[in-house]
């Protein structure tokens, strides 16, 4: 999309779902970090079980970011592949 086209319906809503799920993630990521930090400097919680419950969810939160980008970045890449064949290029 060069500078100063116009977005059409599709690229809105693809890039309306990239915020809603960029900002779900990173709340999700803020509030894991958050419980973390609590979890680290409260005596009474032992601090291994906090590592065992948050790491593998802030491991999955954050893989699926990094998937959700990357899918992103590939599904436009192949939108540019085909357009370009459609054009004649």
């Amino acid at each position: 999309m060069g500078k100063g086209e116009v977005m059409d319906a599709k690229d809105r809503l693809i890039y309306m779902v990239t915020m809603m799920v960029t900002a779900t993630l990173c709340s999700v990521v803020v509030v894991l970090i958050g419980a973390l930090v609590h979890g680290l400097f409260v005596k009474e919680v032992d601090n291994t079980k906090i590592f065992e419950i948050i790491g593998p969810a802030f491991q999955t939160i954050v893989g699926g970011l990094i998937g959700w980008l990357s899918g992103l970045k590939v599904g436009s890449h192949m939108d540019e592949i085909t357009a370009g064949e459609t054009n004649g290029a």
